[in-house]
């Protein structure tokens, strides 16, 4: 047999949108009459969205959910791997997070439940933002933490970092180290500049969060999200298997769905000022608009001493602002939606007018099938469907039009 079918496998259709099964008409009013169908075409025939792992995708308003299909490729394990531990199954997208090859695990609802990754960091910032009444009355010590320019760059943006400790709370888990260098280390060349780490929140955490920096947070014990959730007057099943609140939360699409509802319908403060102090993101890149996505006079993001590039969404000209992006960049004819792509697929957005929100739910790990940092690859597609909901008009190409 060749080597690279029996390591792979094949990836077929898994039973996404056809005729027969997905809705091509919304069940509520949409930006044009065409929109749903325009959605429904997208995924079916795009190939940044077929080339994807199975996945649901959901659009909705302040109401809630007004169209709803599935998409993308499923795994079909071959020499008997079925059901195997995922180590013998190279390629197969669930990594060690979950035993089974992709086949057990299919992604058609948004009850299902995925990791969030970093889609973990919205909840954070959303909820710094409500403590204080809205991300301009955070007090301007704590805001370089939000925009993740505050220098604390020592734990990277693995969502093992705090796995494994004990007790499981956020002051155990800034105990810890990561090549010797421990998690509460502030690197002071990098201070005022961006660079994508898990250490801004958790530092924040347990410099100011006296109420839950001592909470545990386990598959067990769910007294963290608890607060979290508490503060956002939300209710949901998601749970933090470890205290990094970069990307420890796990839970299904329609809690997130809770979220986003909440920033659009005005219930959180965040959703007030979205671009709130936002941070660009790629050093030494010319930017030509501001967060807001207004024309602005042409400036270089500073360089500095920071190590740029490790952005999950480069090369785009994008800013980052409480725990979520604003994809605002002209070469991609960003639309200034807010995000927060997690690096095993979850894509869920806000548009910048608030008047829809989206999530694109789906579980893969990074680098399957060389396809690479799986938040982006969904961030490619959901892109190309929102603007499809948009216009009315089915996306063809790699970028929106």
């Amino acid at each position: 047999m060749n080597l690279a079918l029996l390591l792979i496998g094949t990836l077929l259709p898994w039973g996404g949108p056809n005729a027969s099964q997905a809705p091509t008409t919304c069940s509520g009013s949409a930006p044009t009459g065409n929109s749903c169908l325009a959605v429904y075409n997208t995924v079916l025939n795009n190939s940044l969205c077929t080339n994807l792992t199975q996945f649901v995708v959901e659009i909705g308003n302040s109401t809630g959910p007004l169209y709803t299909t599935t998409g993308g490729m499923k795994y079909a394990a071959t020499n008997g791997n079925s059901g195997s531990p995922a180590y013998s199954c190279p390629g197969s997208g669930i990594g060690t997070f979950k035993n089974g090859c992709p086949a057990s695990t299919t992604i058609n609802s948004m009850s299902t439940v995925v990791p969030f990754a970093s889609g973990a960091k919205w909840w954070y910032g959303a909820y710094v933002a409500q403590l204080y009444g809205g991300p301009s009355s955070v007090p301007a010590a704590q805001q370089p933490f939000m925009n993740f320019t505050s220098g604390y760059v020592s734990m990277g943006d693995s969502g093992y970092a705090c796995a494994g400790i004990s007790p499981p709370t956020i002051n155990q888990c800034l105990t810890q180290s990561n090549a010797g260098v421990p998690y509460t280390t502030k690197t002071n060349s990098f201070v005022g500049y961006f660079d994508y780490d898990s250490g801004h929140f958790e530092n924040h955490a347990g410099q100011y969060g006296a109420a839950i920096n001592t909470l545990y947070a386990s598959t067990s014990n769910h007294a963290l999200v608890n607060a979290i959730t508490n503060e956002l007057s939300l209710t949901v099943s998601s749970y933090y298997t470890n205290p990094l609140l970069s990307g420890a939360l796990v839970g299904t699409g329609a809690d997130y769905r809770k979220l986003l509802i909440a920033i659009i319908n005005g219930s959180l403060a965040l959703g007030a000022n979205l671009t709130y102090n936002a941070a660009c993101t790629q050093g030494g890149d010319t930017y030509t608009v501001d967060a807001n996505g207004n024309t602005t006079t042409s400036f270089t993001c500073q360089q500095g001493a920071a190590v740029y590039g490790t952005s999950p969404l480069s090369p785009d000209d994008d800013y980052y602002s409480f725990g979520h992006w604003i994809e605002v960049d002209p070469r991609v004819n960003g639309d200034g939606a807010s995000s927060s792509p997690g690096s095993i697929g979850i894509y869920p957005w806000v548009e910048k007018g608030l008047g829809y929100y989206g999530v694109l739910s789906r579980w893969a790990t990074p680098g399957y099938y060389s396809l690479g940092q799986q938040g982006q690859s969904s961030l490619f597609c959901g892109r190309l469907l929102r603007r499809a909901w948009d216009t009315g008009n089915q996306q063809t190409g790699s970028i929106p039009q």
